[in-house]
């Protein structure tokens, strides 16, 4: 009964969902913030050797009212930016979305692959949409398919036109026809088909609400060569506001065929007490199941039995029984099967569950029923255990082994809490049960500051004592931002960079970048970085093996605290310098905006950083080059 309620709530939502997909289509949905602050491009760059290197890049740009306007696609060959594809978007003079097109950049050329154009009305309802495909011999646009859609005045759905482009011209394919009752809900759906140069009636949704506005009825009917004839339909019933019943039918001859019923019941808070699903064939009834729930006075689900109807009376097929506790703990769920023969309930399984003063679980029990003996055998458990202040908590897994009656041990895992309730240490050990003792091996500790952030986390292997293995360690910035990851191996005696990520954020603490490194050779070789960026668009690349910048240089270098950037320009083009630490850690950014050719100089000013080797990079043109400078203070 679900399946067939969300199929036709489906249905319905269908029928009034096309403004939602209006706006989807208008762009509404790329407006990521607010005015000026909208996501403008996501970019891939990899570390190659000296530099980050642009490889993947992805700009979006907006019109005036903040919708969508193009969607620029680079990829990095041969050391050159080459646009790889775009989609753009066309607005009317009413700021309503009326094409987009999508093209693929090759041979240095753009190249068209599929195109979309909208129409809307003046209440933005979409009217008209129409995909094309690009045909490369005829080197035109060619027409796919097109749906036309009209509207009421309240934005209803009236008709709905599907074409497909067949030899030079629209062929009609489905046509909708929508009809809506004195309050606005859906009355009927007519449906046609397009067939040998002929409109033909194919089928016919009927909707049928009671006072209340519930749907009581959908019938389906279809086009018998002369008249319209009963195909299917689904009654819905209810009582006190709550579905209790729903008929499925289909019509054979010259009558409905009840096929399925499904029903439910509630008690009096509303509590779904019973779920019935019922067959039927030419022979009667062929129920295949029924739930029934079953509530204690807590309102905790004490039982869920589940029953076939066979010999034209219900018969018990499998229940599960739930006890609890006086705090509502959970203490034992219990499967049991009807066996006919002996007309009784038969154990399967359990779970038994026990805790402590405080309510904390200690133990979980799994067992089995073993019926030539009647009696519950155990399979596996976990203990749970903690010290007085909850400081602490410890877990044994054990499984039982039948043949001598003994637990025999698998893992344990140690955990140790600190006042606000995080983990500190927490340590898994497995049970070695040839020489019957426990063996570590793993091992993890934590630490924090103040601020409650994890700044470290340790792990350990057992060998004959533990040995380090990984570290991971973590830094904030003053708004709680993560803004570096480092992973760590433990060589000989030495901790070893091994990995991390980099992250950036913008005053807003909005993620700006992700950058993923790996420590080769003595050197950060960062395998890739994501960059986003809000507000103004970056540089959009070039796509000739052009170079835009001729040299550049800082002098003086080394520079106790102040250097001057220098560098000439042979394009035109918006330009950025950006400043790293020796790891490629981002420092400053300083945006010049566009530039014409020519020389610059640029003043950096390093007084509020230490003393060490940085990086600084000319972005202009789709183009990074990177140089090293060495501040002595």
């Amino acid at each position: 009964m679900q399946k067939n309620l969300i199929f036709i709530l489906g249905v319905l939502l269908f029928m009034f969902s096309i403004n939602c997909y209006s706006q989807n289509k208008t762009g509404s949905n790329d407006k990521l913030l607010a005015e000026n602050e909208v996501l403008s491009s996501k970019q891939t760059l990899t570390w190659d050797l000296q530099a980050f290197v642009l490889t993947d890049s992805i700009y979006y740009t907006y019109n005036e009212q903040g919708n969508r306007n193009e969607c620029l696609i680079y990829k990095i060959i041969n050391k050159v930016w080459v646009l790889d594809g775009k989609r753009t978007y066309y607005y009317g003079n009413d700021n309503k979305l009326t094409e987009d097109i999508t093209q693929k950049f090759v041979s240095d050329a753009w190249k068209n692959s599929v195109k979309n154009q909208y129409v809307f009305d003046e209440n933005n309802n979409l009217t008209d949409s129409t995909y094309f495909v690009w045909n490369d011999t005829t080197i035109l646009w060619v027409e796919n398919y097109r749906t036309s859609t009209t509207f009421d005045t309240e934005g209803k759905k009236v008709t709905a036109l599907g074409q497909r482009w067949r030899n030079n011209n629209w062929d009609n394919n489905r046509y909708y026809t929508y009809h809506y009752d004195t309050q606005g809900r859906p009355d009927t759906t007519f449906v046609k088909r397009w067939q040998q140069g002929n409109w033909r009636n194919n089928s016919i949704y009927s909707y049928t609400f009671d006072t209340d506005n519930n749907l009581i009825e959908v019938l389906i009917q279809t086009y018998w060569g002369q008249n319209f004839g009963n195909f299917s339909k689904i009654n819905y019933s209810y009582q006190n506001g709550k579905l209790f019943e729903s008929l499925n039918y289909t019509w054979q001859i010259n009558d409905w065929y009840l096929t399925e019923k499904q029903s439910f019941f509630y008690d009096d808070t509303d509590k779904l007490l019973i779920t019935l699903i019922i067959g039927f064939e030419k022979i009667g009834w062929l129920t295949n199941t029924q739930n029934l729930y079953y509530y204690d006075e807590n309102n905790n689900l004490a039982r869920d039995l589940t029953q076939r109807f066979r010999n034209e009376q219900w018969e018990d097929y499998r229940r599960t029984n739930y006890f609890y506790d006086l705090s509502n703990n959970l203490i034992e769920s219990q499967t049991q099967s009807w066996s006919g023969n002996s007309n009784s309930w038969t154990n399967e399984e359990r779970k038994l569950y026990t805790y402590n003063a405080e309510n904390n679980l200690e133990t979980i029990l799994n067992q089995d029923w073993r019926n030539s003996q009647s009696v519950w055998v155990n399979l596996t458990s976990s203990t749970y255990t903690y010290d007085n202040t909850e400081n602490s908590s410890f877990v044994l897994n054990q499984r039982f082994v039948d043949s001598n009656s003994t637990w025999v041990n698998t893992t344990k895992t140690s955990t140790t809490f600190n006042n606000d309730y995080k983990e500190v240490i927490k340590i898994t050990e497995s049970w070695n049960a040839l020489n019957y003792w426990w063996k570590n091996s793993s091992k993890s500790e934590y630490s924090y500051d103040a601020n409650g952030y994890l700044t470290e986390k340790n792990d350990f292997r057992w060998i004959t004592s533990w040995v380090d293995d990984f570290k991971h360690i973590y830094q904030y910035d003053a708004n709680g931002n993560c803004i570096e990851y480092l992973g760590q191996d433990k060589r000989d005696t030495v901790w070893i960079d091994s990995m991390k990520y980099v992250y950036s954020y913008d005053i807003e603490n909005r993620l700006t970048e992700q950058t993923y490194m790996r420590w080769i050779n003595s050197i950060w070789d960062s395998t890739e970085k994501q960059i986003l960026f809000y507000g103004e668009p970056p540089i959009i690349g070039i796509t000739e093996q052009v170079e835009s910048l001729q040299f550049c240089m800082n002098y003086p270098n080394p520079f106790s605290t102040r250097t001057n950037i220098g560098f000439k320009l042979d394009l035109p083009g918006i330009t950025r310098i950006m400043i790293f630490d020796i790891n490629g850690k981002l420092l400053q950014k300083i945006d010049k905006g566009f530039l014409y050719e020519g020389e610059y100089i640029i003043e950096f000013d390093g007084s509020n950083l230490p003393s060490g080797t940085y990086l600084y990079s000319i972005i202009t043109n789709g183009r990074m080059y990177t140089k090293q400078m060495i501040m002595i203070k």
